[in-house]
């Protein structure tokens, strides 16, 4: 997402229970010697202090939280697939603590071109296959030949609290300060093209990673011109990127294309891609269900409700985007609302080609 609209969720209670539970696990064992050395080495990562909170969603499956979108992890074997990639300087961050799951990763998707989820592609494009639509390779590179010449000179405090300005949990472990500070000091000749992917996809496609199956779509403009709803199926997994702020308001790109009307196209097809039992990663929020993907759907129905009775009544545009519906008002991220239905007045009074 842009800078002013760069917003992450709150802790995910059911981390630091899984957490407990996994180290209650390990302690039942006789002794370490009967504990295999690819969970030894889950324990440590587990145990160590992390720069990004982890959930587990299933033994081989993590959602990374903070310092950008939600983050997908799938481990199997020594190698990773990775959805989405943070913000600047974090993806080297990412790449370690993956390593402490025993991994490296060799794939990666990005949801869609916004910084806080393609930021940190060039600690992975060297050696891994970068997958994103089309339209985002020449919008992420864009978006970092912006961005990256503000870091010069900067220091990893000064980083971190504009971050945390912008709505990011942001956490600084002394490793994770290393290597900002490596990053910044190399920033001068940083390229802007090294976080392009490598492989870009046009409306679908199905592809094989660390041996599993990955289903590509990508229908209408919705949170941009270029999201992609990521499913593997035989994890019963589905990412959606920014098509699923949960339990927040939303923000449309509309200079990248952006519209809600696309983006209940798109939802309609994630929910049709899902089963009853299907985890669904939102790309901010916490984990859900097709069920999140709905009430998504149904935040749109109440603005545009919202929307088209004050349009009716003569409101003017700053009068709509004003509005405060009482059937979202628990919502997190409110800032976001003007803008959203700011977008919805422009599209209900705007006539269609």
């Amino acid at each position: 997402m842009t800078t002013r609209a760069d917003v992450e969720s709150n802790t995910n209670r059911s981390d630091s229970t899984s957490r407990r539970d996994f180290v209650t696990l390990v302690a039942r064992a006789s002794s370490l010697a009967l504990i295999p050395n690819p969970l030894r080495k889950l324990m440590r990562a587990q145990q160590a202090e992390t720069t990004f909170r982890w959930e587990a969603v299933t033994p081989a499956v993590r959602v990374a939280y903070g310092s950008g979108g939600n983050s997908l992890v799938v481990v199997r074997g020594n190698e990773a697939l990775l959805i989405d990639t943070k913000v600047a300087a974090f993806g080297q961050v990412l790449a370690r603590e993956i390593r402490g799951f025993g991994a490296t990763v060799s794939s990666v998707i990005n949801t869609h071109h916004h910084s806080d989820h393609t930021g940190g592609n060039d600690a992975f494009t060297p050696s891994a296959n970068v997958v994103a639509q089309t339209r985002a390779k020449d919008r992420a590179v864009a978006s970092a030949r912006a961005s990256l010449p503000r870091l010069a000179g900067a220091s990893v405090d000064a980083y971190a609290a504009g971050l945390r300005q912008s709505g990011f949990d942001v956490r600084i472990t002394p490793e994770t300060r290393r290597d900002i500070e490596r990053f910044i000091a190399a920033v001068g000749q940083a390229k802007p093209e090294a976080v392009a992917p490598t492989t870009t996809v046009d409306t679908e496609r199905e592809l094989r990673a660390v041996g599993y199956t990955v289903q590509l779509k990508h229908l209408t403009p919705g949170h941009t011109d270029n999201d992609l709803i990521v499913y593997l199926p035989e994890l019963d997994m589905l990412h959606a990127g920014d098509l699923l702020f949960n339990g927040h308001h939303t923000f449309v790109d509309a200079s990248a294309g952006g519209s809600t009307r696309g983006w209940d196209q798109a939802l309609a097809a994630a929910i049709a891609m899902c089963k009853p039992t299907t985890r669904v990663i939102a790309g901010h929020g916490p984990v859900t269900d097709r069920a999140g993907l709905q009430r998504q759907r149904d935040y749109f129905d109440r603005l545009r409700d919202a929307a088209s009775a004050a349009i009716r009544e003569g409101k003017t545009r700053a009068e709509v985007a004003a509005l405060k519906p009482a059937q979202v008002a628990a919502l997190e991220w409110p800032a976001l609302l003007a803008d959203t239905l700011g977008v919805i007045y422009d599209e209900l009074t705007t006539k269609r080609p």
